[in-house]
């Protein structure tokens, strides 16, 4: 979809666009994209758990989520944007197809970002269970989480429609840098709210500025293979996360996962500012 809207913009006239009422610039509306992802991230886990705990059956939940796909392809079609001939000639299949490797700096702080958000958002459950003696302590956190990422929203639109990616990306690597390491080091319930809606303000201002930097270092024809890249490298980061916190939980606790997890966030974020910020002034064609 963000792609869609991106390139729907291009194919609009100076003339037409000043005498529309579309106020989006492409950079804002990809941050509406990347946190309307994120916001389904955060509540799903605290609907699920809710869900569960009216109804305590796990082939609800699956149907649930059989239900909400549909009402998403739904949607999904029913979009109608203008079509635009693409010039571009087609090309054989190849792995420069599939990652954008000039995007690998931003990659690598995804990667390490998505490793945290894995461990965290895979253990939070457990923890609040059977560490802090709250068994909706998921469930808040998630909501707070999401709370955080529309604040972000309202805070940092500003930023993108002025162009300060790397400035929106700079606030949101260290909040969530902070929000990790409160997460780790304070081991309370209010302290873990807390910890949530800092972490959920982070991630709202950052992965929208990943998102464009991404754009921003891909020609047009490569549009879709920059944010297939960004995705793919978020997923293989929560998945890393999901298997390193359950092998670090069980060994030696929940503590040990959790600073792992800031510890992965603050490294990322030491490598936003040492190198991926310079490599995308240099690489990005817009």
């Amino acid at each position: 979809e963000a792609i869609a809207i991106v390139e729907a913009l291009e194919g609009v006239g100076p003339a037409k666009l000043a005498n529309s009422y579309l106020e989006i610039t492409i950079p804002e509306g990809i941050g509406y994209y990347g946190l309307s992802n994120n916001i389904a991230m955060a509540l799903s886990p605290a609907v699920g758990i809710w869900l569960f705990s009216l109804w305590p059956s796990y082939e609800l939940l699956m149907w649930a989520a059989v239900a909400t796909a549909i009402v998403g392809c739904t949607l999904t079609a029913s979009m109608r944007l203008p079509r635009r001939v693409r010039p571009l000639p087609k090309k054989a299949f190849s792995l420069k197809t599939m990652v954008l490797w000039k995007g690998w700096s931003p990659g690598l702080c995804s990667l390490s970002y998505a490793v945290a958000y894995g461990i965290v958002s895979t253990y939070v459950a457990l923890y609040g269970i059977e560490e802090l003696g709250h068994r909706n302590a998921a469930g808040v956190f998630f909501f707070c989480f999401s709370v955080g990422l529309v604040i972000s929203r309202l805070i940092g639109g500003r930023g993108l429609r002025q162009g300060k990616i790397v400035t929106n990306g700079a606030i949101g690597v260290v909040t969530g840098s902070a929000g990790y390491l409160l997460f780790a080091l304070v081991p309370t319930v209010w302290s873990l709210y807390l910890a949530s809606l800092i972490i959920g303000l982070g991630c709202g201002h950052m992965f929208p500025a990943l998102q464009n930097i991404f754009i921003s270092m891909a020609r047009k024809d490569q549009r879709g293979t920059a944010t297939s890249t960004l995705l793919v490298s978020w997923d293989i980061g929560v998945g890393i996360g999901t298997l390193v916190g359950g092998f670090l939980s069980n060994s030696a606790g929940f503590a040990a996962a959790f600073l792992f997890a800031a510890a992965s966030k603050v490294i990322g974020s030491v490598f936003f500012f040492l190198h991926t910020q310079h490599d995308y002034y240099r690489k990005r064609l817009t």
